[in-house]
């Protein structure tokens, strides 16, 4: 008689990759889904795959961190596990709507107390930002768009940048007085 296998973790964890790439398939997916897709495959299914949804918990879930930590070689920052938290939960949530599991035993997800804090990104140079500016303004850049919709949206975009970069200035020079 063969085993019964719809309340697997791996069972639940692919049917939400395939409707990721449902989405995909009818031009509605977003940038975020491969990321999901990608840690799904590459790091739940194989930590959590053979185990019934019902038995993940608390302790697994611990384990799953320390099993990132060997898997990515390093302390992943806490976006990354914010993102792997959000596909734990999506799958979890199909799982509540299959009737496999009650939403009483899914265990809580947190970033809290895990993950590197993030590194700010550098500042532009006065070189890179007379460039980029330089490129924003000019006539070829707003006018190439395939449609007026792009040009006009090319042509907001570099009014705001201006303007959020006069913000920053703003907050800087009120820091320094």
């Amino acid at each position: 008689m063969p085993l019964d296998d719809t309340s697997k973790f791996h069972t639940v964890a692919e049917e939400y990759v395939q409707q990721l790439e449902l989405l995909e398939g009818i031009g509605a997916d977003k940038k975020i889904h491969e990321t999901y897709i990608r840690h799904v495959r590459k790091y739940m299914i194989p930590f959590f795959g053979k185990m019934d949804v019902t038995e993940v918990d608390e302790n697994e879930l611990a384990n799953y961190v320390n099993f990132l930590r060997l898997e990515m070689g390093k302390e992943p920052a806490k976006r990354s596990y914010n993102s792997h938290n959000v596909a734990l939960r999506v799958v979890f949530n199909l799982a509540i709507q299959k009737k496999w599991v009650l939403r009483s035993q899914v265990p809580k997800t947190s970033v809290k107390g895990k993950g590197k804090k993030a590194i700010r990104l550098p500042h532009f140079e006065d070189v890179e930002w007379n460039k980029l500016t330089s490129v924003m303004f000019g006539k070829v850049w707003r006018s190439r768009g395939k449609t007026w919709l792009s040009n006009y949206k090319r042509e907001c975009f570099s009014y705001m940048s201006l303007y959020l970069a006069a913000l920053v200035c703003a907050q800087v020079l009120k820091v320094w007085s």
